[in-house]
């Protein structure tokens, strides 16, 4: 990364950027973001949880109820990764004109299959690592954070994805989760001190809250996308 790239400057330029493309990128999020969590928690909330009656659910009813929830958290992956891709594209595509919402969808769709795979390789190496070896899972967790970037800006396979965000990683990964610890610490701010009122408000409240989370899931999009792009140049 250039010394003179700083996390204010990279803020500031993500923030430049989410207000220029705002329209778009407020209509990826309602389609892919606000309305499938929207979905997912009226579900979840009509469902009653087997684990807050007396006594352990036996065997048959845990793998109930996680067959009915499955659907619910498949559509929250598929339609997070879309977005994603989606978001991604959107920020990246070289085109003399102004996409449109259905050429944005196109493009991204072009990455779902390999974003979807992406995901999946990801959670592999990943989750084993978290369970058994936490701190090499926070490790890796940067060395490959910017995968999905590579795949789109880079146009490469999933396995080379991973060995691209790997290689701007590799040498400078201290401040480089230096940068995303800061970040989730504003982001934290910015949800958490609205979210205490929303959590007041009920249903509204319920709405809001995933409103504005899924805002902040697209900037982080927007802002990271800036910080591969910042440190390919570096």
């Amino acid at each position: 990364m250039k010394k003179g790239v700083m996390f204010g400057d990279l803020f500031g330029k993500s923030w430049a950027i989410f207000k220029s493309k705002f329209v778009l990128l407020v209509g990826l999020v309602f389609v892919f973001s606000f309305v499938p969590n929207l979905i997912y928690t009226f579900w979840m909330n009509g469902r009653t949880d087997i684990f807050a009656g007396e006594g352990v659910p036996i065997a048959s009813e845990v793998f109930r109820e996680l067959s009915a929830v499955a659907p619910g958290i498949l559509l929250l992956l598929v339609s997070s990764i879309f977005m994603s891709v989606s978001v991604i594209y959107l920020l990246n595509v070289k085109s003399r004109k102004i996409l449109s919402f259905s050429e944005v969808i196109k493009g991204g769709s072009g990455f779902l299959l390999k974003g979807i795979l992406l995901y999946i390789l990801l959670m592999v190496f990943l989750i084993p690592l978290y369970l058994l070896f936490v701190i090499p899972g926070v490790i890796f967790s940067m060395y490959w954070a910017f995968a999905f970037n590579a795949l789109i800006i880079d146009k490469t396979s999933v396995r080379k994805a991973l060995s691209k965000s790997y290689e701007v990683v590799r040498g400078r990964w201290w401040k480089i989760f230096g940068y995303f610890l800061l970040y989730t610490l504003i982001v934290y701010g910015v949800i958490i001190l609205p979210g205490l009122v929303f959590a007041l408000l009920g249903i509204v409240g319920s709405v809001l809250d995933i409103a504005l989370s899924s805002l902040v899931a697209v900037f982080g999009l927007v802002f990271f996308n800036e910080f591969y792009l910042s440190l390919r140049k570096g």
